[in-house]
């Protein structure tokens, strides 16, 4: 089921409803229910899939406290089976597809990936190992934990809640309130503007360009940074989106984005770009390898190691480790000039790592390595290409300036609103829904990160 559909918006009607009417305990059952319908409308097989790895943790966690020597190997059940689960709905065509290139005799497996996968097995698996680790006490409540792994506003496409946050918000009793309602409203009505008035337009121009059978080194480049104003929009659009649906519910969930273009460093940009997935990666893979400890050699190893893992969990595609092992190298080439280029001032350090990441948004979107390389080979452009290349550029620019101006708005006009906050709010809503009527695209893509 989609955030920007008709369906959606009777299926949030109709629970939250009911939610205003129920006690905590019934609320918590109520949230378990509408996870397995949301979650499971177009697919209800996927619900099974997300109990099984739930189930497992669930029980695992238990059995750590009640037999606390046999800690380690309960966690290599819940690692293993989420990571089996993970391995073979998302990587087993990869796999197969590589072994036959290489020569092995291997079956065409057509193996559907099921959607937000990649996130709630991740989101459960925190679980258990704060557990093992007496981060966390197991939880008993089958239905409070449940509720946490299929709560339907993040369950998708994040962002990755740990325990620590969410599930300690669904075991407490929590007060719904008009004014809470109403700024989620106004929230998930800006989400749904950056994805089908900015994201949904924009992808109309970057997707038939990079349909094309051949392409330039210009349209690459306009490709590219247009692309990335629709990755922002659209991923930012969704998890906006899902901070407004739980705050309607009472619940807070943490922000994802962090106006990541503002970085001046691939460190920073970590910090305010998906953000939740950065903490996961660092807190359950980069601290556990190693981390910051040893050699530099070994720290830099470390670190390619980590980005081209958390490259391969955005797509089993090498475009994918070759973009996360991109970013490996710009945070291994930034650790020594720090001291230096610290004393820059940001006007000049953003814009230099602005372009910098647009690099990488050739590899995140060119699936086709073959046509990256034939591009990069012949990177000259006909007058023609060049034309198309300004045309998506300019999309691309009208795109960010929307998001420029909605940022200026958020960091200096809405603080000081006071008491109009209200009608800001009221007036946002109508403006989206104006703009939705306008220039929403009819057959629109799902949100880009259904797809890990």
């Amino acid at each position: 089921m989609s955030f920007v559909s008709p369906t959606f918006a009777v299926f949030f009607v109709v629970a939250l409803a009911l939610y205003l009417v129920l006690r905590h305990r019934w609320q918590n059952l109520l949230l378990l229910v509408t996870g397995a319908i949301f979650y499971g409308w177009e697919h209800p097989e996927w619900v099974l899939l997300l109990y099984l790895s739930a189930g497992i943790d669930y029980f695992a966690a238990i059995g750590m406290e009640r037999y606390p020597e046999h800690r380690r190997p309960l966690l290599a059940v819940s690692v293993t089976a989420n990571l089996s689960l993970l391995g073979w709905f998302k990587y087993a065509n990869f796999g197969s597809s590589n072994l036959r290139a290489l020569g092995f005799d291997t079956p065409e497996l057509d193996v559907v990936l099921p959607a937000g996968i990649s996130f709630y097995t991740f989101q459960s698996m925190s679980y258990t190992i704060d557990v093992y680790r007496g981060q966390l006490r197991a939880c008993r409540s089958f239905t409070d934990y449940f509720a946490f792994i299929s709560f339907f506003p993040q369950l998708v496409a994040g962002p990755i809640e740990r325990a620590h946050d969410l599930l300690t918000q669904i075991q407490s009793p929590r007060t719904v309130t008009l004014e809470a309602i109403g700024n989620g409203l106004v929230t998930a009505a800006w989400g749904v503007a950056l994805k089908a008035v900015i994201a949904d337009n924009v992808a109309l121009y970057v997707d038939r360009l990079f349909g094309l059978p051949r392409m330039s080194l210009p349209m690459l480049a306009a490709g590219a940074s247009a692309f990335s104003v629709q990755i922002l929009a659209d991923f930012s659009g969704y998890t906006t989106i899902a901070l407004g649906v739980a705050t309607c519910f009472g619940f807070k969930l943490s922000r994802n984005f962090l106006h990541p273009f503002l970085a001046a460093n691939p460190t920073e940009h970590w910090t305010r770009w998906h953000v939740t997935f950065s903490g996961w990666i660092r807190d359950y893979l980069y601290v556990p390898l190693g981390g910051s400890r040893g050699s530099k050699l070994r720290v830099a190893g470390v670190t390619l190691l980590t980005m081209g893992l958390s490259g391969l969990w955005h797509g089993a595609s090498w475009n994918f480790v070759l973009w996360g092992l991109y970013h490996g190298f710009l945070v291994v080439l930034y650790r020594p000039l720090w001291p230096w280029l610290s004393r820059l001032p940001r006007w000049v350090t953003v814009p230099i790592f602005y372009v910098l990441l647009n690099l990488s948004w050739f590899l995140f979107r060119q699936h086709d390595l073959g046509r990256l390389a034939y591009t990069l080979q012949h990177p000259a452009a006909t007058r023609e290409e060049w034309v198309v290349a300004a045309v998506v550029a300019g999309v691309g620019l009208a795109g960010g300036a929307v998001l420029v101006a909605a940022m200026l708005v958020e960091l200096y006009v809405v603080p000081r609103l006071g008491r109009w906050k209200p009608a800001f709010g009221a007036g946002l809503v109508s403006l989206v829904v104006c703009l939705l009527l306008y220039w929403s695209r009819a057959g629109a893509d799902g949100f880009i990160y259904f797809r890990f």
